[in-house]
């Protein structure tokens, strides 16, 4: 009897976890505190604009804010397919276009590509993906090398018809980044699936020696409307182990590319090559709004931080060893570390900071994790 009856409340018991189950499909997950839907995040963002809080910053005279349905933690990596030679070669066909010699290609020991033709001093790599190129022995314009000074710095989107000087002639700052963007977008078709690609940047670069004038324009990477991080930021916090030391840095999406003239392609900078993307639906996130208490509570009472600009952005914060150029010292140190653990990017509001408002040399970013209300103050 006493089985039959632990049988028959056993059977309730199960009636009711699968109704309460049944129930948790079909209604909403409710949100954490200080958290909204992605659709709000910026909501009351224009009662922010040039808003002063007391002695610790002050936000931007103007906010720009963007369309925001679903935000996510995103998982990327290197699709080992693209390791293959004929992708390669297209790749380089793309790069050097009437100039490609298949000759010049060389596999290296560990497996990359390269490119090289000594009579025009053309270069480029493929690491398991687009690697940098250099057309004519040119080097990145922001190398002290090069013979080229920074001058100013420009946002596509905002000073999109100035007019500046590049090569011997005059091109707006749309122009330059149209250009830019055309060859981007040429190079690495089908390449970074579900992304798009799109202009973030604009340094403009001066030569004394020749008279002349340069662009070099960052492009970045765009999943569903939201920028993937695309500079490299100041951070790079140092913990000495033993016999190496450990890095937390952040990652950027990012290439750039160096203009002599509109079409005169100098340098591509290839700084990502994870190509194979996947997304997990975030639910909610901190608003900015609520994240503007976080800093006013959480910063030093006199920081008296001038915002010049906000973001809502993907950041991937990562941890890992520094490695050197020896394979035995390395294999010890992944001996020693254990498994590097690859984060996700993932939404993080990003404040900047200009030092020098005339030519923004001195840049640094307070972030905000939309996930954790974690802070970095990255300079």
């Amino acid at each position: 009897m006493k089985k039959l009856a632990a049988m028959i409340i056993a059977a309730m018991l199960l009636c009711s976890c699968s109704e309460q189950d049944n129930s948790i499909d079909t209604k909403e997950v409710e949100l954490e505190e200080g958290k909204v839907i992605a659709s709000q995040a910026w909501d009351g963002y224009e009662e922010l604009q040039g808003k002063s809080f007391g002695n610790v910053f002050t936000m931007p005279e103007k906010i720009e804010p963007i369309t925001v349905d679903n935000v996510y933690s995103i998982f990327a990596e290197i699709d080992e397919a693209q390791a293959d030679k004929d992708i390669c070669k297209e790749y380089f066909k793309k790069v050097f276009g009437d100039d490609y010699n298949e000759k010049c290609i060389v596999k290296m020991p560990e497996g990359d590509y390269t490119y090289s033709e000594k009579s025009s001093d053309n270069y480029a790599v493929f690491r398991h993906g687009p690697g940098t190129v250099s057309k004519n022995g040119a080097v990145p314009l922001s190398m002290t090398t090069s013979g080229y000074s920074l001058k100013n710095r420009y946002i596509p989107t905002k000073d999109r018809d100035v007019l500046l000087d590049i090569g011997k002639e005059k091109q707006s700052v749309g122009a330059i980044c149209d250009a830019a963007l055309k060859y981007c977008s040429n190079i690495f078709e089908g390449h970074f699936k579900g992304c798009e690609l799109y202009a973030a940047d604009l340094i403009h670069f001066y030569n004394s020696d020749t008279d002349n004038y340069a662009a070099d324009v960052t492009i970045g990477l765009k999943y569903e409307g939201i920028p993937l991080e695309y500079r490299f930021t100041p951070l790079d916090k140092r913990v000495s182990k033993t016999f190496y030391d450990v890095g937390t840095y952040y990652v950027p999406a990012t290439f750039d590319l160096d203009l002599y003239g509109i079409d005169d392609i100098g340098v591509l900078s290839v700084y990502w090559a994870d190509n194979k993307l996947s997304a997990e639906t975030l639910n909610g996130m901190i608003p900015l709004k609520e994240t503007v208490k976080i800093l006013e509570r959480e910063l030093a009472p006199n920081s008296k931080y001038k915002f010049n600009r906000v973001e809502l952005l993907y950041c991937k914060k990562k941890t890992a060893p520094i490695y050197e150029n020896d394979p035995i010292l390395n294999a010890s140190i992944d001996e020693d570390y254990g498994e590097v653990v690859d984060p996700p990017f993932v939404p993080t509001w990003v404040f900047t900071v200009d030092t020098n408002s005339t030519n923004g040399t001195m840049l640094y970013y307070i972030k905000v994790n939309a996930v954790t209300g974690d802070i970095t103050v990255d300079r």
